[in-house]
Order: structure tokens, then sequence, then C-alpha cells
């Protein structure tokens, strides 16, 4: 933002004025004002009416997209924030859950051994159960590495070291959903920072194309000198302007 900042002053910046001089056939070991011809003149540019006003717009616009750009950069930094901490709350649930579920397992595995011990069932059923035991084992150890990790991003994102304890201070909780669709879509077009920007990318671009068709209108300048030949002191104005005679190639 600051760069575009600094770009639409330089676009804007009125031309510096120019001071010129010159001086012919100053003696050996002499000064200027010794010479027999001497020349000091101010000159100052100026381009057709319209054009810098034209860049200034230009500058605008990509002011506004450099500003539009890091505040959808924010919202989608927030948004992954609170994705993340959500996926957190919601894994340490299902860890939780897991865990409660391998303890009844394993109650259920001993309960089957002492089962099938007495005679009571068959040794599939043993199996069966010691199977679904080492199924949500590795359940478990999954949801503990995808735990792991989900951490270390939401570490990442806040700037911190990606092992630093994570404190969870809320909960997941059920917010209903009241507004209508319709008045989501109005709430989207109005505020989207992606249509906003391809707006002005649109509007920046019709004015570079003005810009351009501008450029084959005139540039001058006008400047004041005084000129100073033998013991004769003079003044003079000057006034320059560039002819596009190249047009076909701009």
């Amino acid at each position: 933002v600051q760069a575009a900042s600094g770009r639409k002053l330089q676009m804007s910046a009125i031309p510096d004025i120019e001071l010129e001089g010159e001086w012919v056939g100053i003696p050996s070991g002499k000064f200027l004002n010794d010479g027999e011809e001497g020349k000091i003149g101010l000159f100052q540019s100026f381009e057709f009416p319209g054009k810098r006003g034209l860049r200034s717009n230009i500058g605008s616009l990509k002011e506004e997209i450099a500003k539009r750009n890091l505040e959808k950069t924010k919202l989608l930094v927030i948004a992954n924030v609170k994705k993340t901490y959500y996926e957190i709350l919601l894994l340490q649930k299902i860890l939780a859950n897991i865990e409660a579920n391998i303890e009844l397992l394993k109650q259920f595995f001993e309960i089957a051994n002492i089962k099938f011990k007495a005679g009571n069932i068959v040794y599939v059923e043993v199996i069966r159960a010691k199977v679904e035991l080492s199924r949500i084992k590795n359940e478990l150890a999954e949801a503990k590495r995808e735990f792991m990790f989900k951490k270390r991003s939401l570490n990442l994102f806040l700037d911190k070291n990606a092992d630093e304890p994570i404190i969870l201070t809320s909960d997941i909780s059920y917010v209903p959903f009241n507004k209508e669709i319709k008045g989501l879509i109005e709430d989207i077009l109005n505020k989207s920072n992606t249509l906003q920007i391809i707006e002005l990318s649109f509007r920046e671009n019709e004015k570079n194309k003005t810009l351009s068709n501008m450029s084959l209108l005139p540039d001058f300048g006008v400047g004041i000198s005084k000129s100073k030949t033998g013991l004769i002191d003079s003044w003079g104005a000057g006034f320059k302007m560039n002819i596009p005679i190249y047009f076909w190639w701009k």
C-alpha cells in the first residue's frame, strides 16, 4: 500500500524547474562572468492539460486496489485462523471420543476373552474385538497426527513457534443461521473485495487507454533567460513544444 501511495505521488508530480547555464570564451584563470558570452535561465515543462490529472486518477486507483488486496489478505488470514482453530476444537472432541471408545473396546475384549475361556462364545468373536481395537487405535494415531498438524498451522498463522502450546479458550457451539439467501448474496456483492478489485482494475484499464490516446497531444515548455555578450546584458524568453509525428508507433 505504501509503495502504491508512493507511485501515486510520482505519477501526479509536476516536472521540476530546470536551471540552464552556458559560458564561453573564459580566459584562463578568470571567473565565469569574465567570459565573452554567458547565458543562464530557468525552464519549466508542462504537459498537455488533463494528462497529469488522468495519471493522478490512475495512481489513486492503483492505491485503492492495493488497499483492497491488503484487506482481502487480512480477511483470508482471519478466516484461516478461525477455520484452523475450530478444526482443532473438533479434533479435540474426536480424540476424546476415540479414547472413550478404546476403553470400551478394551473392556469388551476382556469380556470376550473371559466368555471364550468359559466356552460361551467362539474364538471368532475374540478376534473381531481385537481387530476392532487395533483399527480404532490406528484412528487415534491418525487423529493425533492431524491434531498436532493443525496446532502447528495455527501457531504459524499467529507468527508463533510451531511447537508452542495452544490454550483453547472457547468451545464449539451451534449458532443458527438467520439470514436470508437474498440478503446474504447482497452482502457478498457489496462487501466482496475481489469484486471491488475487478471493478477498480476495469476503471484503471479504461483510464490507461484514455491516457494512451492523449499521448498524441503535444507537451510544451516555457523559459526565461539572461544572457551576456561582451558588455551587453539582455533578457530572453523561450518556448518549445513536442510534435508527435510518430503517432503510429504509440
